[in-house]
């Protein structure tokens, strides 16, 4: 039994890390932004939502994951889990070029998504305070996700007059969606404790840092 115990959690806190991975989170509060106010994500009608979307995905994920794998198909890291904190440098910046590229297109052509350019704005100085910081210590990038999901979230709930998302035949209350997100806090932390990924100083420096730096985008733009 302790066997299994072990194994479920080496499993719960991988299937944890991969969920709500940092380069999901953009991802994750376009998606609730959209149900919250789909009108202002038609301003082209159906067929620029789409490429919206597309766009999005591609330079939040796949393009940070293709150079991801192309640096260790050259052997310039030894793993994708990158467990040396140099083998971060061309990860971060990489994926800081691509949302510094996300961010100025939507400044440019989506100016009613406000929200989520002060989240995207968010993530940026997120990157960057990541990249100073690696010099120094290999400071938790999942817990930098999530810490910015929640502070984004309640900024969000602040600035907006939308608060109700229909979700099926339900209206979840972006309230509730806080209450999931603070419980997935924790779960990363745990999460990344449990694997020997960082220590409790990177993972409660990542959870300051994301929130500090949503905060400063949301003061900037808002």
């Amino acid at each position: 039994m302790k066997d299994i115990g072990q194994k479920l959690a080496h499993y719960s806190s991988h299937g944890v890390s991969i969920l709500l991975h940092p380069l999901f989170m953009v991802i994750y509060v376009s998606l609730i932004l959209y149900r919250l106010n789909p009108i202002q994500f038609y301003a082209g009608g159906d067929l620029e939502r789409d490429l919206f979307f597309i766009g999005l995905v591609s330079l939040t994920i796949i393009f940070p994951l293709v150079a991801i794998f192309m640096l260790k198909a050259v052997n310039l890291i030894s793993s994708i889990q990158m467990k040396d904190k140099k083998e971060r440098v061309g990860p971060l910046i990489a994926t800081l070029l691509f949302y510094a590229w996300l961010y100025i297109n939507i400044r440019q052509k989506f100016d009613d998504l406000l929200a989520l350019q002060a989240f995207l704005l968010g993530t940026l100085i997120a990157l960057a305070l990541a990249f100073f910081l690696n010099n120094f210590t290999k400071i938790s990038l999942h817990s930098i996700g999530i810490g910015g999901l929640l502070m984004g979230l309640f900024l969000i709930r602040l600035n907006t007059p939308y608060t109700l998302m229909p979700l099926g035949q339900y209206l979840i209350h972006l309230d509730f969606l806080l209450m999931l997100v603070v419980i997935a806090v924790g779960a990363v932390g745990s999460a990344r404790l449990y694997l020997g990924a960082h220590d409790s100083e990177q993972v409660f420096g990542g959870y300051l840092v994301g929130a500090f730096a949503q905060l400063l985008a949301f003061g900037i733009l808002f």
